[in-house]
């Protein structure tokens, strides 16, 4: 299915052959009609969907697109149905209800701080490349290899393989969502089994098709340019795609690995895409690097975290209308509600209402707060310098609402973050330096009040500088 837009751009490779549409994955008889749910069952659900007919649509649209459209009912009806009996206005109010009490919810943090500043330049590097994908803009024709654009076909990726010519390496630049057949690819949160795991369907449908259609030009290019490395970048559901093409490129390419060629991927805002067995198997954590941006929510989108903050939701809307805080005054009774949301918090995340899904790999954390002043001390200091840090997957199950959940997903932003990061790095680098010539300084003072620089103390000086090294 195709929705009407400029016909697709491809490249000259890529035309020779027609675009063979994404595999059906464990595909049934999806015009079954069945009664209406009135249990979530989750595993069956997420994993072998079933729902009514689409009536003529059946006839008009293509299986792709049925499926899709199938699957996004069968998603609206787990959350709006099941219980679900919230008007808009009290809905509205347990949002709002919410965000105040996330905004005196500090973020999670692990305190186990990036010192290295090569990685977060690298990291800023192919940042600029996974924005690439969404404009050519400042990329140099030679150096592209192949490229898919405007197909607008759901599960089918937007990308570009280029090559760096600074660092001689391939990469794979996968754009995020903009355009409605990504929405639709975003939304196909059903699970797939791949590799002993759960994978987001969308996802793996996506990467399944761009290894299947470049894996040829990626390897003719390494071979054509001696490059070293193959290096797969993508922002939101590009960063997701990119993760499961990393791990497709690493199982089909073992012969490159074996010639020392590096395949690892470089993710920024990374959607949960895959169940927590596989987000930290040892080839995830080694090669496919996540950044997130502090508040940002995608990397804490996913359907399971979605069905907890449906019931997270409910519960605070009952909170509202419990009588027994209305004798309270208002800042009382809104600490009694704190108090009996973060139990119920806590009573979710150990009985979570639905399979959730993590993010694959090494996750980079950027925020601005508290941090750890020294590598060997436990004080945490407050300030206003951006930081990043190693985190884990399960910080990442809770959808926190606040004001700048949107704005903190932007390419832009993230770039920010990684200047700020950079800017503290190199100043920390720097007070180092400036201490051990401090220290150096004092050693030489308290030497010099403890022998009187004559001729000869001046000759045992030299000799205690030879024996030292320079200054």
């Amino acid at each position: 299915f195709h929705f009407p837009n400029d016909p697709p751009l491809t490249s000259p490779i890529h035309s020779r052959t027609p675009a063979s549409a994404p595999p059906v994955l464990n595909s049934r008889d999806l015009t079954t009609e069945t009664d209406d749910i009135d249990e979530f069952d989750c595993a069956n659900i997420l994993i072998d969907p079933e729902v009514r007919s689409l009536g003529i649509l059946d006839i008009v649209l293509c299986q792709e697109t049925r499926e899709a459209i199938k699957e996004i009912k069968v998603l609206y009806k787990s959350f709006f149905d099941n219980g679900w009996t919230l008007t808009k206005l009290e809905f509205l109010e347990a949002y709002m209800l919410l965000e105040k009490y996330y905004e005196q919810k500090p973020n999670p943090v692990t305190g186990n701080l990036i010192q290295d500043v090569d990685r977060m330049q690298k990291a800023q590097r192919y940042l600029n490349f996974s924005m690439a994908s969404y404009d050519f803009f400042g990329l140099d024709k030679n150096d592209f290899i192949c490229w898919e654009y405007g197909q607008n076909t759901v599960s089918v990726p937007n990308y570009m393989v280029i090559r760096d010519p600074e660092t001689n390496s391939i990469i794979v630049s996968i754009r995020g969502t903009m355009s409605i057949a990504d929405v639709i690819t975003d939304v196909l949160a059903h699970y797939e089994q791949w590799n002993d795991a759960l994978v987001h369907r969308g996802v793996l449908r996506s990467a399944q098709y761009l290894v299947e259609r470049s894996l040829n030009d990626i390897r003719a290019a390494v071979i054509k340019f001696n490059a070293n490395s193959i290096n797969i970048t993508g922002h939101s559901l590009g960063a997701s795609i990119s993760s499961i093409v990393t791990l497709l490129l690493r199982e089909k390419c073992k012969d490159l690995l074996s010639r020392g060629i590096d395949i690892r991927a470089w993710n920024f805002a990374t959607a949960p895409c895959c169940s927590h067995d596989l987000a930290c198997k040892t080839e995830s954590i080694n090669y496919i690097y996540n950044f997130v941006n502090e508040n940002d929510v995608i990397p804490r989108l996913s359907y399971g975290n979605l069905m907890d903050f449906r019931e997270l939701i409910k519960f605070a809307a009952n909170e509202i209308k419990n009588g027994e805080y209305k004798k309270l005054k208002s800042t009382e009774r809104l600490s009694k509600i704190f108090s009996s949301i973060d139990s119920y918090r806590t009573t979710l995340k150990s009985n979570p209402s639905s399979q959730k899904l993590y993010i694959p790999g090494t996750i980079h954390y950027l925020y601005k707060g508290f941090y750890r002043s020294h590598v060997k001390s436990s004080l945490a200091c407050y300030t206003r310098d951006i930081v990043c840090e190693i985190s884990t997957p399960d910080l990442f199950t809770d959808i926190s609402l606040r004001r700048n959940w949107l704005f903190h997903h932007f390419p832009d932003r993230y770039d920010r973050k990684f200047k700020g990061v950079i800017k503290f790095l190199l100043k920390r680098m720097n007070d180092e330096e400036i201490d051990k010539i401090e220290s150096f300084w004092r050693k030489w003072r308290k030497m010099d009040e403890v022998e009187h620089v004559s001729e000869e103390g001046g000759k045992r000086i030299e000799k205690w500088m030879s024996r030292s090294g320079h200054f």
